[in-house]
């Protein structure tokens, strides 16, 4: 099981923010080079660093750029600081833009953009930076659901998609603090990005351990879903219970169990190592 304490991480000189899960690496981290004279700023960024042990391959981790503001406020959230009343930097596109150069120029495998749902300063940003040579392929990890005509503007310049399933459930909505109608509207989001774009999609689905529906959840989810060799179901085994401030692991039993669910639709299976 993995060592869950907190880890400090700086990420502009002065503010500290907590790394629950400890996979977010500050060592040789870029800082964030402020420029008067460029575009405004307007980019909120909650934290940054090179992180590991996800679901994208290779070694070098991935550049990831936490980017502030979500407007869901799941109760489950495991990353309240998303929707802090501010973030810790603000920075223009250009600024933003260098960072993720500065990110790929250390042999990361991927850089990482984490957003609840979509930025276009974000967005232009990551157009810079690939035209300014970037190669590394860009990650989008997003809160589930996205209006198609975004996800159309964004398959252009996004190499993997995940979005974060929060479930059909009533019940397990209602756990998250989230409308019912929000999981038909992820489903309608996959499938779009399966259907219209060639890009790899990652289903992230996160374990409750209040909540005894995974395997139905599941099952009515690749039920609704084509079988494609881009697509991979990540299960988040862990989970940190805010007001407790611990974690609960989910049982290995229901773990094999959603797998083999998974393999059952021909659909890649991932978890945490």
């Amino acid at each position: 099981m993995k060592n869950h304490s907190a880890i400090a991480i700086r990420t502009d000189g002065s503010v500290l923010i907590t790394d629950y899960w400890g996979s977010l690496r500050s060592i040789d981290q870029p800082i964030v080079r402020k420029n008067p004279q460029e575009d405004s700023a307007s980019i909120g960024i909650v934290q940054h660093g090179i992180l590991f042990g996800e679901e994208i391959e290779g070694q070098g981790g991935s550049g990831a750029i936490y980017i502030h503001g979500c407007a869901l406020r799941c109760s489950t959230c495991y990353q309240p600081e998303f929707f802090s009343e501010k973030a810790t930097i603000t920075v223009s596109v250009q600024e933003l833009t260098e960072l993720m150069i500065d990110y790929a120029s250390r042999n990361v495998d991927a850089i990482e953009i984490i957003i609840a749902h979509y930025h276009p300063d974000v967005h232009e940003a990551i157009k810079r930076a690939k035209l300014a040579g970037v190669q590394q392929p860009f990650v989008y990890k997003f809160a589930g659901q996205l209006p198609t005509r975004t996800l159309d503007a964004l398959h252009h310049d996004i190499d993997i998609f995940i979005p974060d399933f929060k479930g059909f459930h009533p019940e397990r909505l209602k756990l998250q603090g989230i409308p019912e109608g929000f999981g038909r509207a992820s489903l309608k989001t996959i499938q779009h990005l399966l259907a219209y774009t060639s890009k790899k999609v990652v289903l992230r689905y996160l374990y409750l351990p209040t909540f005894a529906g995974h395997e139905d959840d599941v099952q009515q989810l690749l039920q609704n879903i084509p079988c494609y060799d881009r697509l991979t179901f990540s299960f988040l085994t862990d989970y940190f219970e805010l007001k407790e401030k611990r974690f609960f692991k989910a049982p290995v039993k229901l773990t094999h169990r959603i797998e083999s669910i998974c393999h059952s639709h021909g659909i890649s299976f991932w978890r945490a190592p």
